[in-house]
């Protein structure tokens, strides 16, 4: 998958498991199995190559018990988002979960991003969340279900 300046190739293996990829903010990749709706066993390794600084990164990807996998990027690259989201608020938040939100912009396709940051783990609430965008006074309100994941991806439409 290739978006902005970044291209992620899966190396050294067999297996045709699929893959999506998400730069959450500059330092934690989010890693989403797209072919099942579950982890895999093998320690992948991952080829990440960065076209605007001309550098190639292997990186170990690992296994996951789950199809989602936040992989923090600890050798020296500091990845260049295109975040467009400026605050954001939970409504209602009974349960008093703690959430990092991104809106990532990956090729003119705009991703929200959840990660629970409290627990590794899910959240059974459902989640309502007022957010402004940057350069804009409009604030936006989507409604997002219980997740068995500490984090979520979803398209998002402005």
């Amino acid at each position: 998958m290739t978006f902005d300046d970044y291209k992620f190739y899966i190396y050294s293996h067999n297996n045709n498991d699929l893959f999506n990829f998400y730069i959450f903010d500059k330092y934690n990749l989010i890693i989403e199995r797209v072919d099942r709706n579950e982890g895999w066993g093998y320690n992948y390794k991952l080829k990440l190559i960065d076209e605007y600084e001309d550098i190639i990164y292997f990186i170990e990807m690992g296994s996951s018990e789950n199809k989602f996998k936040i992989l923090n990027i600890d050798c020296g690259l500091n990845f260049r988002t295109t975040s467009i989201l400026e605050s954001f608020e939970i409504i209602d938040n009974n349960d008093n979960d703690v959430f990092d939100i991104k809106i990532n912009n990956y090729n003119n396709l705009y991703k929200l991003m959840i990660k629970r940051i409290d627990f590794d783990k899910g959240w059974g609430q459902h989640l309502k969340i007022n957010f402004k965008l940057i350069n804009s006074d409009k604030i936006y309100f989507m409604e997002i279900g219980p997740s068995n994941y500490s984090v979520l991806v979803t398209d998002f439409t402005l």
